[in-house]
Parts: C-alpha cells; sequence; structure tokens
C-alpha cells in the first residue's frame, strides 16, 4: 500500500504547491488582472490546477479506503491471536498471568 500512495502524496504535494503559486499570483497582481481583463484566464489556470490536484487526491483517497478495511482485519485478527493464544498459555499453567513466556 505504502508503496503505491507515497509517490502519489509527493505529486499531491507538487500540485498544491501549483495551486498556491496561481493564488499568489492572484492576490499579488490583482490591479494588473483586473486592468488587462484577465480573470477568464486566471480562472481557467486555477481550474486546471485544482483539477489536477482534485485527481491526485481521489487516486489516494481511493487507495486507502480500498486498504483500511484489510489492515483493520490484520490487526484485528492479530489481537484475538495474542489474546487466544495468550490465554491458551495461561489454561495451560505454562504461563501465569501478567508475565512474559520466556519468564
Amino acid at each position: 500500500m505504502l508503496v503505491a500512495v507515497v509517490p502519489q502524496f509527493r505529486v499531491m504535494q507538487v500540485k498544491i504547491d501549483g495551486i498556491n503559486q496561481v493564488l499568489r499570483e492572484q492576490i499579488t497582481g490583482v490591479r494588473v488582472i483586473r486592468a488587462f481583463v484577465r480573470t477568464r484566464s486566471e480562472a481557467q489556470r486555477f481550474g486546471e490546477a485544482n483539477a489536477g490536484l482534485t485527481a491526485t487526491a481521489l487516486r489516494v483517497n481511493r487507495v486507502f479506503a480500498l486498504a483500511m478495511p484489510a489492515l483493520m482485519a490484520i490487526l484485528n485478527l492479530s489481537s484475538v491471536a495474542v489474546l487466544w493464544f495468550g490465554g491458551r498459555l495461561v489454561s495451560e499453567g505454562s504461563m501465569r498471568s501478567g508475565t512474559s513466556p520466556r519468564s
């Protein structure tokens, strides 16, 4: 899972930086944009940057949505296994309650 997601997080960070750059340029150049009537092109530029970020974020979240139930099942099953085998050792008398198996 991490092998698939970590590169996507890097791509997502680059796209967030792109959106921040577009917004920064729009904020610092508000008067210039209005003077040259570039509102449509700036909105389109922001829309493209936002669409790229949205697509990457959706891809990452889909991977997590698919992997999370499997991870939760593994964690819960390992907890059940620890309790099962530990309880069995206590029940057999080979381990006292509150000690490790090697004590």
